[in-house]
């Protein structure tokens, strides 16, 4: 009977060790589980805070983007799409040239024509 209390009384205080090494680690595990979690709910709410930041500025960008866009449309049509090809332009602009070296040599008609390339 003695033998079993005494290791009843061992098996009991070996037992209470376990429990307090595993107390002990759980203890810690908690705490650094505590302060991960801690760290992590604070670089999330940094990194939602980045987040709203740049989408702010995206919506800030797009609206630049969308009137340079609407700018260029509204310029397109008096740019580009004239009503004249390119060869009708060339046509127009030397028969308007012509058109003013006969002005000039009916003014000059009296005096002397001051541009030798042109021939009344």
């Amino acid at each position: 009977m003695e033998r079993t209390i005494t290791e009843t009384k061992n098996d009991e205080d070996k037992a209470s060790r376990d429990f307090a090494d595993l107390e002990r680690t759980t203890d810690i595990s908690l705490e650094t589980k505590g302060s991960s979690k801690d760290d992590k709910e604070a670089e999330l709410g940094s990194t939602k805070d980045k987040i709203n930041q740049e989408t702010e500025d995206l919506e800030g960008n797009q609206d630049l983007l969308d009137k340079a866009l609407q700018e260029l449309m509204e310029l397109q049509p008096a740019c580009i799409e004239t009503a004249m090809s390119y060869e009708e332009r060339v046509a127009k602009r030397e028969q308007e040239m012509e058109s003013l070296k006969q002005a000039l040599c009916l003014l000059d008609k009296n005096g002397p024509v001051p541009d030798e390339s042109i021939t009344c």
